[in-house]
């Protein structure tokens, strides 16, 4: 093996360890802020990642940049199932899919939701550049066609569903709210469909007028 590909090889091999090493700053970040919010130091989240917190900074020189890699990746997945959704044929059904995804997935990284609040430009330019926007609106005019959906929802309407569903889901934990946060998404949801009132709901978790 000659020099040039000794160093060629030693080359890939850094940058396959970079991307493992980023990768892994990041799966702990999304840990680390879901369960303890966005006050966790970089030296937590190195500690959680496994590697240095030099490894962390080399990054991420910043921790907001941590948590714009974290939003973008976010975004991206969302688009990624916004894709999905349009290839398939009936699409009221993978709206529906969708939807109830993207509340999960709003639930789930909560931490992330509370940051695009105080910096919600962050999360409208992400929307377009990640196509997540244009790809949920022809999925939406595609349901219109179909006959499937109220003619008179528009694109704006999802992220007002996402989060106020979201949030509702991510309310004090054991609460009537937080418990039938999937009754909501579906009562919802069934309030944008053509025909309204033919959904089965959830069953709910009951406490008030129990008996």
């Amino acid at each position: 093996m000659t020099t040039a590909t000794k160093e060629k090889t030693q080359e890939r091999t850094q940058r396959a360890d970079a991307r493992r090493n980023r990768s892994a700053v990041l799966d702990a970040a999304r840990k680390r802020f879901g369960e303890d919010g966005m006050d966790v130091g970089m030296e937590e989240i190195a500690r959680t990642a496994g590697v240095g917190v030099g490894t962390v900074y080399r990054h991420f020189p910043h921790k907001r940049d941590l948590i714009i890699a974290l939003v973008h990746e976010h975004f991206a997945r969302l688009a990624e199932g916004a894709a999905e959704a349009l290839e398939k044929e009936d699409a009221w059904e993978s709206f529906r899919e969708f939807m109830r995804w993207s509340v999960r997935a709003a639930e789930n990284e909560r931490a992330i939701g509370e940051f695009l609040g105080n910096s919600p430009e962050l999360g409208e330019i992400e929307v377009q550049q990640t196509g997540l926007a244009e790809r949920t609106e022809k999925l939406i005019r595609k349901a219109q066609r179909q006959g499937k959906m109220r003619k008179d929802i528009v694109i704006e309407d999802v992220p007002t569903f996402v989060c106020s569903v979201s949030s509702v889901a991510a309310s004090h934990s054991g609460s009537i709210a937080a418990n039938n946060w999937e009754r909501l998404v579906e009562i919802t949801l069934d309030g944008m469909r053509a025909c309204p009132g033919t959904s089965k709901l959830p069953a709910p978790n009951r406490r008030l007028g129990e008996g």
